[in-house]
Parts: C-alpha cells; sequence; structure tokens
C-alpha cells in the first residue's frame, strides 16, 4: 500500500494547479503499473467526452470509456473485465485491452464520472488486491476533484471580493471628496477673489497711466519747436494728481504679487485634487508619501482649518513601492477623523503628521488633541460599518477601508493610541519594498 499512498500524497498535493488532471493520472499509472489511464468528467465538470489519457501506448476509444463510465456509474460499483462480460467490457477485448478496472467517482451522491485502467492483452489481469486499492484511490480522486472545483470557486470568490473592495474604495474616495467639496470650493474661491480684486486694481490702474503718459506725450510735442506753454503744463499736473503716481508705485507691485500668490493657490489646490482623485495606476510602484500627505492635508485644509492647527514632522523617506491612490485614501480618513474628534471636544486642537524610517517599513503618524476613543469601541474601530459620528456625518467605511488597504492590500499595519479627552495617535507602518501578502492572510 506504500506506493499507492504515496500515489495519493502527490495527487492531493497536486490540487488547484493546472496540471491536476495529468498528476491524476499519472499517478494512478504508476501506481497499477497500468498501460492506460482514463478520467472521463461528466458535462457537470467539463463538457461531455472530456476525456484524459496516459500511457506510451494509444488509448481506448473515448466512445468506449463514456459507456463504461454510464455502465459504472449507473451500478453505483467498478467494473472489472472484459472476462464473463458481455457488451462493452467485450469491446474492450476487441480492442486488444485483456484486462481493466473502471471505478465509478461518486460523492455525496453526486456522480462526477470514472477512473479507469487498462492493460493490455498478455499483461498481468488486475486481481481483486488492485480492485480494493484502485477503489481507494478512486474515493480519494473523487475528493480532489471536489476540493479542485471548490478550490476554483474560492479563486473566483476571492478575485470578486477583491474587485468589490476596488470598488468600495473607489466610492468611498468619491464619498469623501463629495463631503469635501464645499470645503474646496471655498478654498479655490478664496485666492481666486485675490486674482479677480488685483486684476480689477491693476485694469484701473493701467487707465490712470495711460491718461498720465497721453500727458507726457502732449507736453513732449509741445516742447520739440521751443518751450511749453502754461496749459500743457498744467494738464499734466492734474493727469499726475488724478494717477497718484506715487501710490501707483506702491500698490501695483503688491497687486501683482497678490494675484501670483493667487494662481499659485489655486494650481496647488488642483494639483492636489488631482494627484488625490486619479485613479492612477492599479498595480504598486515607488510612490513619494510625503508629497503624498501634503496633497492630501491641501484636500483636507478646509476640514482641518476651523478647528486644528496642523504641525507636519516629515522625515526623510525613499520612495515606498505601493498603490498610492489606496494610500491617499487612507491618509484622507485619518485626517478627516482627527478633525472631527478635534470638533467634538468644542475646542482649538493640534495635528501632527509625522513619517520616519524604521528599518525596511516606513511609519506615518497622524496625531490629534481630541476627544480620544472609549473603550467600548477600541475592539471595533476597524470593524465595517461601525461608527460612533451621528447620521449623515460618517459611513463606519473609513478606518475599515484603511485596515484592509494597509494590512491586506500592503502587508502592512496599523495601530493606535488613545487616551479620552486627549487625544488618539493612528500609526500606520508600511514596507518600503512590495511584500507579498499570503492568499489566506488577507481573507
Amino acid at each position: 500500500m506504500g506506493v499507492l499512498h504515496e500515489a495519493t500524497r502527490r495527487l492531493l498535493s497536486s490540487l488547484g494547479r493546472p496540471d491536476f488532471v495529468a498528476s491524476v493520472l499519472e499517478q494512478a499509472g504508476h501506481a497499477f503499473r497500468a498501460d492506460a489511464v482514463r478520467l472521463a468528467l461528466l458535462p457537470r465538470r467539463g463538457a461531455a467526452g472530456f476525456v484524459h489519457a496516459y500511457g506510451s501506448q494509444k488509448g481506448p476509444a473515448d466512445a468506449l470509456v463514456e459507456e463504461l463510465t454510464d455502465l459504472a456509474l449507473r451500478r453505483s460499483a467498478p467494473l472489472r473485465g472484459p472476462e464473463g462480460e458481455e457488451g462493452p467490457l467485450q469491446v474492450a477485448r476487441a480492442e486488444g485491452y485483456g484486462s481493466l478496472l473502471v471505478f465509478p467517482l461518486i460523492l455525496h451522491e453526486s456522480k462526477l464520472g470514472s477512473l479507469s485502467l487498462w492493460r493490455r492483452t498478455g499483461q498481468v489481469p488486475f486481481s481483486s488486491i488492485d480492485l480494493e486499492r484502485g477503489a481507494v484511490i478512486a474515493a480519494e480522486v473523487a475528493m480532489a476533484l471536489e476540493n479542485a472545483a471548490l478550490h476554483q470557486q474560492l479563486e473566483a470568490t476571492a478575485d470578486e471580493l477583491r474587485l468589490a473592495r476596488d470598488r468600495l474604495v473607489r466610492t468611498e474616495k468619491l464619498a469623501a471628496t463629495g463631503r469635501l467639496a464645499a470645503g474646496i470650493a471655498h478654498e479655490i474661491n478664496t485666492p481666486t477673489q485675490f486674482v479677480a480684486d488685483s486684476v480689477c486694481f491693476l485694469g484701473q490702474s493701467f487707465s490712470e497711466l495711460l491718461a498720465l503718459v497721453g500727458a507726457y506725450r502732449k507736453l513732449r510735442e509741445a516742447t520739440a519747436w521751443g518751450p511749453a506753454d502754461g496749459a500743457v503744463i498744467e494738464q499734466l499736473a492734474r493727469a499726475e494728481k488724478a494717477a497718484d503716481l506715487e501710490y501707483l508705485t506702491e500698490q501695483i507691485p503688491k497687486a501683482i504679487e497678490r494675484a501670483l500668490e493667487g494662481i499659485s493657490r489655486m494650481t496647488n489646490i488642483a494639483r492636489a485634487m488631482k494627484e488625490f482623485t486619479h485613479p492612477g495606476r492599479r498595480e504598486k510602484s515607488p510612490s513619494d508619501l510625503n508629497r503624498a500627505l501634503e496633497s492630501t492635508l491641501m484636500v483636507a485644509h478646509n476640514e482641518l482649518k476651523y478647528v486644528a492647527d496642523v504641525e507636519r514632522d516629515f522625515g526623510d523617506l525613499p520612495p515606498v513601492t505601493c498603490v498610492l491612490a489606496d494610500i491617499n485614501q487612507v491618509f484622507l480618513n485619518l485626517l478627516v477623523n482627527a478633525a472631527h474628534a478635534i470638533g467634538e471636544t468644542g475646542r482649538r486642537g493640534k495635528v501632527t503628521v509625522r513619517t520616519r524610517t524604521d528599518g525596511n517599513d516606513v511609519v506615518i503618524e497622524v496625531a490629534d488633541t481630541g476627544c480620544g476613543i472609549p473603550e467600548e469601541s477600541r475592539k471595533k474601530i476597524f470593524d465595517p460599518f461601525f461608527t460612533t459620528k451621528e447620521l449623515g456625518r460618517g459611513t463606519g467605511q473609513g478606518l475599515a477601508i484603511a485596515r484592509s488597504t494597509v494590512v491586506d492590500g500592503h502587508g502592512g499595519s496599523i495601530t493606535f493610541d488613545t487616551v479620552p479627552g486627549k487625544g488618539t495617535t493612528f500609526r500606520v507602518r508600511l514596507p518600503i519594498e512590495a511584500r507579498s501578502v499570503p492568499e489566506e492572510e488577507s481573507r
């Protein structure tokens, strides 16, 4: 039985691999020294007549294998022949097979197909011991086939869950951006007003300067043929007074500076929004997390500025291999949560964002001086749909998605320290180089 156990072990070890069926046939052929091995699967496992052969010689005809499979399944018992049998077993003799075993593959009353072993005429016939051994390995094959199907279903389900998670992340990002839209519009409106006011002032100043230039031209023309008369000089003086040249000389550079500052502010906001909301590459790539944090802080600025001062303590970080769009969402969720936690205290607080390198990882901390997390909520804080916020303010998805992104998607960790009434620090640890996450862990 040692050969049989080894065959079964190797058979089961191939579970889930593309060469699963070939392994079934190869191991059965070696274990029983068969000239040919056939595994016939019913249509629910594959197309009718989906037959695989093993052996150096040409195997039996597909039609014969299917007929024997049907007979064995109807009897729910192995077939042994061809001695003393009529019909398809006699056809096997005619094709040159002196001995064969056909085992129905049945599991939990579910008929899967058959495993058949064939020896040419002149070879030693299969024995009763072979029949018993074959029944054991056929049961293992049936179980392995069922497990393989379940494995494929599990992989398909895992793929669907990954797609659902990606859709959920994108939805949460759009929802978060939507919640921040009014603040972002306000952030853009302020520098827009700077630019508009400055350009309006420059337009009025330009008209006054044109009038002054016109007066100087008249003076130049009047003095071209001799001394200018008093009327021309008086007109020039009136133009200089009306233009307030000293005031324009002082204020025009300031207006230009304000306009450029406003344009720069709008450009930065637009760039931050683009970097934050753009889906980007879905595969991991080296990314500048300090820059990503700056962009996310700008997106969340209007949410933060009314309740907290922001302190940055950025260390020198190497490029971190990650899906940046997903990590940006993690940063936003933590920053918005910090703003809300401080807002609940009724007093102005502080949000501190720190980054540093720790061995082969980078660590990002978002600390707030907010209300802290109650003891009874700490174990549930990363659960989907759990929220302590009032209706309409939180979906309960932010921290759940953050944990899934950091832990399941990037092989990192997310933890927190909290003191009720004093604040909370969330700590995200990410590997610098992409770390493969075992599939069972990610689930």
